[in-house]
């Protein structure tokens, strides 16, 4: 089944569909795993509070609908369903209301089955087109055995966008899929092995995660790449010739030259303080409007 939007977007509630391990929304992972990122929080702040600029709202999206002032709403599941449980029903219809399924890459949603069908059900929709990767750690397409270094130990793809649907909407998995997502790379790439970036690394990795930011939301405008990237230094270049800003701001790149409300987005990431999270008066407000309206009441996975 497939369902597309007219002008207006009838039939769609939520622009993208957040698809991810639960264990790559954790600052501490079961593993033991401390200072980690949480991705999913992170990639939904940065999608929401994205104000596309002026100059672009002329245009239509790349579903062919009037350009919005943000992507709002994103959906992202955090309640758990039984460990026993197929895809509920709640999340197929979140899937159904989606527009485009950003999958959150790594080795430990490689082997997550609810990934794994969130995918798989997304392109049965017919929307394989509409998938975008935001690889944090592992290497795509390792367990073909093909890439020197890695095993498949180190494969970020789920099966289901490593390989084809067949004809009865299952994941062939004696074929590979030619068709490449867009693909957001928030690893960490020194001298070293690609990696996962933690939370120490934030101020050195400031510019490849909003770069990367806007890889995918240039993918939801419909929009080259290259041209938002343009634009964004066209506006940090405007006035060049009045007073240099403080080197607190300069450091910080591309992430507080956006259009986003309340500062530099990449301030507002979830902080871990005794075991808590601070939450951001910006996202306690979107919270809100998303619990009124009814929104993020789906049920979601363990891992």
């Amino acid at each position: 089944m497939s369902l597309e939007p007219d002008s207006k977007g009838t039939g769609f509630k939520y622009w993208a569909f957040l698809s991810y391990s639960h264990q790559d929304n954790l600052e501490t992972r079961k593993d033991g795993q401390r200072g980690r990122i949480r991705w999913a929080e992170w990639l939904h702040e940065a999608l929401e509070n994205y104000r596309v600029p002026a100059e672009f709202r002329d245009r239509t999206t790349s579903t062919g609908e009037p350009m919005p002032e943000r992507f709002f709403p994103v959906f992202q599941d955090e309640k758990e369903l039984p460990i026993n449980a197929d895809l509920g029903e709640s999340i197929r219809t979140a899937l159904r209301e989606s527009r485009f399924l950003i999958v959150v890459c790594s080795p430990r949603a490689a082997v997550s089955r609810y990934v794994n069908e969130e995918v798989r059900y997304f392109k049965t929709l017919g929307r394989q087109n509409r998938i975008m990767t935001l690889m944090i750690d592992g290497e795509p397409n390792a367990s073909f055995g093909s890439k020197e270094g890695y095993t498949a130990a180190d494969e970020c793809f789920c099966p289901a966008l490593r390989h084809p649907l067949d004809g009865q909407g299952e994941v062939d998995t004696t074929r590979s899929d030619a068709q490449e997502p867009i693909a957001g790379d928030v690893r960490m790439k020194a001298d070293s092995a690609p990696r996962e970036a933690t939370r120490g690394d934030l101020s050195l990795h400031r510019r490849a995660l909003e770069q990367t930011r806007l890889k995918l939301i240039a993918g939801l405008m419909g929009v080259g790449f290259d041209e938002l990237i343009q634009r964004d230094k066209d506006r940090q270049n405007q006035g060049g010739t009045g007073p240099k800003p403080p080197p607190s701001q300069t450091s910080r790149g591309l992430c507080c030259s956006g259009p986003d409300r309340g500062g530099c987005w990449l301030d507002r990431l979830p902080a871990e303080a005794g075991g808590t999270t601070r939450a951001s008066p910006g996202r306690i407000r979107a919270n809100s409007r998303r619990v009124r309206s009814g929104q993020n009441s789906c049920n979601s996975k363990p891992v």
